[in-house]
């Protein structure tokens, strides 16, 4: 079982269609649950939906690369 990691990562590239009353912007920073497992981490916006972005190094030049981490807790 993975243990879970919560986290604050900041937004650095969206994949996917934005849904009525979605607060998730490119730059904003938010609070959501790392996988380590998938390198990803599973945010629930306020309207309820579900992102799961990649996560990548603030170095990384990647297409794939969607947050980063800013804080671990």
């Amino acid at each position: 079982m993975e243990k879970e990691v919560y986290v604050v990562f900041e937004v650095v590239r969206l994949t996917g269609k934005k849904e009525k009353g979605s607060t998730i912007e490119v730059g904003e920073r938010f609070v959501g649950l790392l996988s380590e497992k998938n390198n990803t981490v599973l945010f629930t916006d306020v309207n309820g939906q579900e992102w799961k972005l990649k996560v990548g190094q603030d170095w990384e030049q990647s297409k794939e690369k969607q947050c980063i981490i800013i804080e671990r807790f």
